[in-house]
């Protein structure tokens, strides 16, 4: 009688936790030349400036959320049902020129779990077009500058 085949253990890979990736970004963009730069820059509500480094041509700089509290869930739970569970990836946007240079916004986004209904919504972004990856108040300027004949 031969002898049962052995069975294939398949283990998955560990997932890496999605603040890596935000490491991994700041890590990126601190390889270019130039020196991280502290301060407030981009004069957004709702937004704070963690730092920016200046290159040639771009701005890129580093900004977090100050709007409080979750988006939209399904129950009525007040603030305090809400449980902090962690940031989603790194977005991008773009936003005004400063000096003459292209801006580029990397924010991510706190996530909340509600204990009522067991549902998850993300943090609020103010200052952002519905439509396009870019802040409103660019949106505007690109429709009032392509209506400027001279």
């Amino acid at each position: 009688m031969p002898l049962p085949r052995a069975k294939i253990v398949r283990t998955s890979r560990p997932s890496r936790p999605k603040a890596s990736k935000w490491v991994r970004l700041e890590q990126k963009i601190g390889k270019l030349p130039e020196d991280w730069c502290q301060g407030e820059i981009l004069n957004l509500p709702g937004w704070n400036t963690l730092r920016y480094k200046e290159l040639d041509h771009n701005i890129v700089v580093m900004a977090e959320i100050t709007t409080p509290g979750a988006g939209n869930c399904i129950c009525p739970a007040p603030q305090s049902e809400l449980q902090k569970s962690g940031f989603t990836d790194p977005y991008h946007v773009a936003d005004l020129p400063i000096r003459c240079k292209r801006v580029r916004l990397y924010y991510r986004l706190q996530r909340h779990f509600c204990k009522r209904c067991r549902k998850s919504a993300q943090q609020l972004t103010t200052g952002m077009d519905d439509k396009r990856q870019m802040t409103a108040r660019l949106s505007e300027y690109a429709e009032q500058e392509s209506f400027d004949l001279f």
